[in-house]
């Protein structure tokens, strides 16, 4: 037997003992001897040797992997990993340190082989059907990734890219997002979260590039999160935006990012639906940029995006009013000009063509 045949096998081998432990649960009495064959497959049987194969190696100008045929085994690799997440805690325990091992011996391997096939890097010519095929087992591999937070945070300082790649997948998700299962779909919101909650606390740390730090990104992936999942993400979202003033970016940027998180989380709950926590989360969020330094305008642009949208009911306003909330007059024009385009958000009846008039709500 080949080494290609042996490093196959053992993979094939340790997903079908991994979705043994997982679905079809081992009698008390070979459960111990099942893991001791998984520890073994980890340790000796090598089933994570297709990802030594350096993507990036090319025969001149031409990649030499370009579909999704020669992906395979690399494919098989990430979705061989996929029923760790689904361990019971004591087996979790008891394999944890076994796969932890094996993630950090190929989490080089592995954040390379992500970044290869992501479609936004282009590395990989595969026609648009393909990649449904692609995208389920790389949202699957991330989150075993993430599912064993303290190898990731390790590998972090040197694989910072492990974070851009989960946060590239969501600009490619929305296609696809409805064929994934429930369950996974579930699992990629909790790894984002961890992810972008990271990225925001420990930016120095998770630092990429001097001009593209990951709080950024960050950012930039929960303008494409929360449109699935608003009442989740929003905050997230917004808690990335005082980052971004601290960081010196162009104004403009930071306002149209915060008017098109702010835009997509008023115009995804409904009025029916904000809890008093929730109105209190944005206008305490927003206040604090307001009174940091540089922070005004941009809170300031922000209240006035909620403000314009009809869709957010009286009682709201008379909240924000009773909270002392009110952005200061007069409205700015500008705010209009975000880059994003309102019908996808709601109705153009739903979205008044002039600012409401805020005062006649102070006295509700």
């Amino acid at each position: 037997m080949s080494a290609s045949e042996d490093s196959q096998a053992a993979y094939t081998r340790l997903r079908d003992l991994l979705r043994g432990l997982v679905y079809v649960p081992a009698a008390i009495t070979t459960l111990p001897d099942a893991i001791k064959q998984v520890k073994k497959i980890l340790r000796i049987g090598k089933p994570f040797e297709p990802l030594l194969v350096n993507p990036f190696t090319r025969a001149g100008d031409v990649p030499r992997i370009s579909s999704v045929l020669e992906i395979r085994n690399v494919l098989d690799v990430f979705d061989a990993l996929e029923p760790v997440t689904k361990l019971d805690d004591s087996l979790t325990a008891a394999l944890s340190d076994s796969i932890t091992a094996s993630l950090q011996k190929y989490s080089a391997p592995i954040a390379d082989w992500l970044e290869y096939i992501l479609p936004s890097r282009g590395y990989v010519r595969l026609q648009p059907m393909d990649y449904a095929l692609v995208l389920p087992p790389i949202g699957r591999i991330l989150v075993v990734l993430f599912h064993y937070k303290s190898t990731v945070s390790k590998a972090l300082s040197e694989l910072p890219h492990l974070y851009m790649t989960l946060f590239r997948l969501w600009f490619h998700l929305e296609p696809s997002l409805a064929c994934l299962p429930q369950e996974h779909a579930r699992d990629l919101y909790r790894c984002t979260e961890f992810a972008m909650r990271n990225a925001v606390r420990s930016p120095q740390y998770l630092q990429s590039s001097v001009s593209n730090p990951l709080d950024i990104q960050a950012t930039d992936c929960a303008l494409a999160v929360v449109k699935h999942h608003p009442r989740r993400f929003y905050k997230y979202a917004v808690r990335c935006i005082p980052r971004l003033i601290e960081s010196c970016i162009e104004q403009n940027f930071v306002e149209a990012r915060l008017n098109t998180i702010m835009l997509y989380a008023a115009g995804a709950l409904k009025p029916q639906a904000y809890p008093r926590d929730v109105v209190i989360s944005i206008t305490e969020v927003l206040r604090a940029q307001q009174e940091a330094p540089g922070g005004h305008v941009a809170a300031v642009y922000a209240f006035q995006i909620l403000f314009a949208i009809w869709v957010i009911s009286e009682r709201l306003l008379a909240d924000l009013a009773r909270l002392d909330s009110m952005p200061p007059p007069p409205f700015k024009p500008e705010f209009y000009r975000v880059d994003i385009d309102f019908e996808d958000i709601m109705p153009c009846h739903q979205i008044s063509a002039h600012p409401p008039d805020l005062h006649q709500f102070a006295e509700l």
